[in-house]
């Protein structure tokens, strides 16, 4: 349950980087490079806690690659 809520919250955060992204782009595209590294930055460590989540949460190593 744990495994799945972190992917249900994974999926809203990639729709809301998503939005950022394409709002940025459109603003100043200097911005949308900016806020793209910072993205970048973000799910480095991000998805490291997802996939360690997933492993506690009972997600064998491919399932968890995948997800």
């Amino acid at each position: 349950t744990t495994g799945y809520l972190n992917l249900l919250a994974n999926f809203i955060n990639s729709v809301t980087h998503g939005a950022l992204l394409g709002g940025s782009f459109s603003v100043i595209p200097l911005i949308g490079l900016t806020t793209l590294a910072r993205i970048l930055i973000h799910e480095i460590h991000h998805e490291i806690g997802d996939f360690a989540i997933l492993l506690r949460s009972g997600f064998d190593l491919w399932q968890a690659t995948k997800a």
